[in-house]
């Protein structure tokens, strides 16, 4: 893959939502990102989650979450 080839840190916004939604989650969303992409160093390629409509703590100001997606942790 090119981008593991390259050593890239990717993001893939997920949802079914439309680009407008996708850019204001990943807007609200910047803190946690950061705060991700500083503790990690490619390659690697991460999920960027919208919030859950029915979590405790919906509403259109709640950041999404960020998950690694590759590579896989290893549990010990």
């Amino acid at each position: 893959m090119a981008a593991v080839a390259a050593r890239a840190r990717m993001l893939v916004l997920v949802g079914d939502a439309t680009h407008a939604e996708l850019a204001d989650n990943f807007i609200r969303t910047t803190p946690k990102i950061l705060k991700f992409l500083a503790k990690r160093r490619g390659p690697m390629i991460a999920k960027v989650y919208r919030p859950s409509p029915a979590g405790p703590a919906a509403g259109p100001a709640v950041a999404g979450r960020i998950e690694l997606w590759y590579p896989k942790q290893r549990r010990p």
